[in-house]
């Protein structure tokens, strides 16, 4: 898009957007105009309403008043009629008062038991009833009956009279009748007369309210619906009795005053018109009803009774005058932006033609092409603009060619280091400040075993605190220091294997001098500190070797002497046989260790060939079961592997396998089990092994004594010497295997002894 166009469309845009929030204000102000006149018009529309209402119920009440005399009246005639003992008035009696008096009917009720009956009535269906069950009016009937003042709110009362709310009749439901209660105390019954209310009243008692209702929405288009809310009885279940069987909502306990209510929105309007008396104010709610969108308005009426009208006015209708307010400045809207933007496009093309000609002068700044002038010859802004890119393509050629040769330096020394990152064996990771991994190699992966997605964002040890705490120390003096080197200590893989490494670390440090980050490099020596530990072993090997040899060639020759002539002394009788044995005995034991003197200082072993393991060990455990030294030690062989045949001397190992099954059973004094299992162990990066496991029972070997055991002259036996898995260690290690024990005491003992196959192997094809 050109500036041009751009320009155009920017001005077009800012104009737009001016309309639009004209038109948006100019819609609130209207709508807020609106609904004050609206508010203004409902609130005095419900006011009228209200009068109306207030003249019609007080007309009610004067014609009740008036019917309510009338009732004492004919009541206290009746009196003067009727016999003062109610079994002497018969139906026909009463009959006759009742046309005489010219009422709608006469209701004689009697005490009962505490509870008011009516005995006898012109009415046959008047007969039997019980007013336990009409609330206020059994509170008001027993008073005049007992000569009390009544005590209840509701209708009219007088001296011995009380004549209550016109209601439907009991005995006829669709009747509307006006009820009164006479009681002097000159006769044993309560007169009850009663007078039906539909010919006193011009529209009827109940029609008229709703007439003027029906009136109000026939000329009102946008009012759909006038509900009066009694908010003594609104929201609470409705009080329906039955009255021949048919259920009746009484005129005096009705939520609804008039009007109707079939726009509902129960739960909501029961809280607004609580809201709307509460606050005395008008309050408006929109709601929605079988997918037409309605306004609901309340407006408290103060009075003797308060109560609540509620109109419902259809919201489009309502607001339809503000909604073509609305379209009117919407199409004057459009045609100014129409105008606007072909007015702004002419002024743009003006503004941007010397951009023109800049942005030919940057296309060719952009192609290399850095000393094309720029003729300019105006003295404004643009042409200041115009020298000021001329100077920037000479600058930039300059540059351009400065980056050029840095770049191809920078480029050389990044692919160097990334090499070097990538693919140096030694393990190398870089962290942040807060100590958390944020860079590892290849080789650091393979190093640990882990992936680097498990190691991003973490510390170097998550967990375990104390070693994280040790290294953070390290990370510190690095940051005084600057640098620590060939730091050597043992970490764990993934899996939980010790490595032995030497780690350096170093800080990283920006143009201003300060650590921003660390980077370790950390190297495996494992193998170097196990050739270290092979080659003091040798050494201390060979050492004793040579010692043994010497004390071994110095001792055999005078032994040799003195067991000759112990001999002869001995056939001569010249030394008691218990002593000769004694001797004998000790000088064995002494040629027992010179022999095995001599073993440790054989620096090879000869006579190599194919050992068969397993027939091997079981020929060891026959021999020791034919012997009796297996009596109370259960034995078994678990070979694994079908292959057990390796290249080395049988006869050594005999000896090895020999020590350390004696060992075990040694171990056992009250016998045992002594599992030998054999199996094969592959390796990618490691030659394949023979693996003979030697467990026992017994009673285990404690720490201390693990570490000490391959010492010389170190042992836990009364009879023993400490040579034996010295010598035995040198055999395995002659055959470049390992020998490793795990123990724990009370559970027993687990000799492990690693041989290679790989000569076996060969010697097999």
């Amino acid at each position: 898009m050109s500036i041009r166009t751009k320009l155009s469309v920017a001005i077009s845009l800012i104009v737009c957007v001016v309309l639009i929030l004209n038109v948006f204000f100019s819609q609130i102000n209207a709508v807020r105009v609106q609904n004050e006149n609206v508010e203004q018009q409902i609130t005095t529309m419900a006011q009228q309403l209200a009068v109306s209402i207030e003249l019609i119920e007080s007309t009610n009440r004067s014609i009740e008043k008036e019917l309510s005399q009338r009732l004492k009246a004919t009541a206290q005639a009746a009196e003067q009629l009727l016999d003062p003992d109610i079994s002497n008035i018969s139906l026909e009696e009463l009959q006759q008062v009742r046309d005489t008096l010219q009422i709608t009917d006469i209701t004689l009720w009697v005490l009962d038991n505490g509870e008011l009956v009516s005995a006898l009535s012109s009415n046959p269906d008047e007969i039997n009833l019980r007013s336990k069950t009409w609330d206020y009016w059994d509170v008001a009937m027993k008073d005049i009956i007992h000569m009390r003042p009544v005590s209840v709110e509701q209708g009219e009362h007088a001296d011995h009279f009380y004549s209550g709310p016109i209601n439907f009749s009991v005995s006829d439901p669709s009747k509307v009748n006006k009820w009164g209660y006479y009681y002097s105390g000159k006769t044993n019954y309560m007169i009850n007369t009663i007078l039906n209310t539909d010919s006193s009243f011009p529209d009827g008692y109940v029609k008229g309210k709703e007439n003027i209702v029906a009136e109000l929405i026939a000329e009102n288009e946008s009012l759909l619906e006038i509900t009066a809310f009694d908010p003594k009885y609104f929201g609470k279940e409705k009080i329906i009795k039955l009255k021949k069987g048919q259920p009746v909502y009484n005129l005096d306990v009705r939520d609804i005053k008039f009007g109707s209510y079939e726009y509902s929105n129960a739960k909501r309007d029961v809280k607004l018109v609580k809201q709307a008396m509460h606050s005395n104010s008008f309050i408006t709610s929109n709601f929605e009803l079988n997918d037409k969108k309605l306004t609901r308005t309340f407006t408290p009426i103060a009075g003797s009774k308060p109560y609540v009208i509620s109109m419902v006015f259809d919201h489009e209708q309502l607001l339809s005058s503000t909604t073509k307010q609305l379209l009117d400045h919407t199409v004057i809207s459009i045609i100014l932006l129409l105008i606007t933007i072909a007015g702004s496009y002419l002024i743009a093309e003006l503004l941007t033609a010397p951009l023109t000609k800049i942005m030919l002068k940057v296309n060719a700044i952009s192609m290399n092409q850095f000393n094309t002038p720029l003729e300019h010859s105006s003295k404004d802004e643009l042409g200041l603009l115009a020298s000021q890119v001329n100077t920037m393509g000479n600058n930039l050629y300059r540059y351009t060619e400065q980056l050029k040769q840095t770049n191809l330096e920078l480029l050389s020394t990044k692919q160097y280091l990334e090499s070097f990152f990538s693919h140096t064996k030694d393990a190398i990771h870089i962290m942040d400040l807060d100590f958390k991994l944020i860079q590892v190699n290849k080789a650091f992966e393979d190093m640990f075993e882990f992936n680097s997605s498990e190691l991003l964002g973490r510390p170097l040890f998550p967990d375990c605190s104390e070693k994280q705490r040790s290294y953070t120390e390290l990370l510190m003096q690095v940051m005084d220091n600057n640098g620590i080197s060939n730091y050597e200590t043992i970490m764990h893989t993934k899996s939980g294997k010790p490595i032995d490494v030497s780690i350096t670390l170093s800080g990283i440090i920006d143009e201003h001098g300060d650590t921003v980050a660390f980077a370790s490099i950390t190297r495996n020596i494992t193998q170097r500190k196990q050739n270290e530990e092979l080659r003091r072993n040798n050494e201390k090997l060979s050492a004793i070797g040579q010692l043994a040899a010497s004390i071994a060639h110095e001792i055999r020759n005078p032994l040799t002497t003195v067991k000759g002539f112990l001999s002869l002394n001995h056939s001569n009788g010249n030394l008691p046989e218990k002593h000769a044995e004694l001797v004998m005995k000790e000088i064995e034991h002494m040629e027992l260790i010179v022999s095995q003197f001599l073993s440790m200082s054989r620096p090879q072993i000869e006579q190599w060939g194919p050992v068969h393991v397993e027939r091997l060990i079981r020929d060891i455990v026959m021999l020791m079961q034919t012997s009796g030294k297996l009596d109370k030690v259960e034995v078994s062989i678990d070979a694994l592997t079908l292959q057990s045949v390796i290249h080395g001397s049988e006869q050594h190992l005999k000896q090895v396998f020999v020590n350390l099954i004696k060992n075990s059973i040694e171990a056992m004094p009250d016998g045992g089990n002594l599992l030998i299992s054999i199996d094969r162990q592959e390796a990618a990066t490691e030659p394949a092994q023979l693996v003979i496991a030697i467990e026992d029972t017994g009673v285990g070997i404690s720490e201390q004594e693990l570490s000490h055991i391959f010492n010389p002259f170190y042992t836990s036996k009364q009879d023993g010497n400490g040579l034996g898995l010295l010598v035995t260690q040198q055999i395995v290690s002659n055959h470049y295997g390992s020998l490793s024990f795990a123990s724990e005491l009370g559970k027993g003992t687990t000799a492990t002894v690693l041989l290679p196959v790989e000569a076996a192997d060969k010697l097999s094809t």
